[in-house]
């Protein structure tokens, strides 16, 4: 008997989909990013745990030991248009990375040039289907 309802998908889904696909390749996208900004190995931090993969909107209230972090956020982007067979709703997926720095004399543009860093590994999340 098929299925009345279809397939069914809320921003939680996107959500999940997107961090699965992030634990998986993140430590490969840091590296390419560390290798192509002429970095050492491991300059950049990895997410320590599998809790350093978030959904959600709070970067405030993610702990120290986690990070650094990588939380995601999906939100629906207009109405949903109604197909022949389906109903499409598109989706806004934010990436954001939370890190933490006490090194050298300015600790605070230290972690903005990890995050920074972080986040183009993130937009390689595009090469993947």
């Amino acid at each position: 008997m098929p299925n009345p309802f279809g397939v069914i998908l809320g921003p939680w889904n996107i959500e999940e989909a997107v961090l699965e696909v992030l634990e998986t390749w993140m430590p490969s996208y840091l590296a390419e990013v560390e290798r192509k900004n002429s970095l050492q190995n491991k300059y950049l931090g990895r997410p320590p745990t599998p809790e350093s993969y978030k959904g959600g909107l709070n970067f405030e209230s993610v702990s120290q030991d986690i990070c650094p972090a990588v939380i995601v956020n999906a939100n629906p982007i207009g109405e949903p248009v109604r197909l022949s067979s389906a109903i499409k709703q598109t989706f806004q997926v934010e990436v954001g990375c939370v890190v933490i720095s006490e090194e050298g004399t300015d600790p605070e543009a230290s972690a903005r040039k990890r995050a920074g860093l972080m986040s183009a590994a993130t937009m390689l999340l595009e090469q993947q289907p």
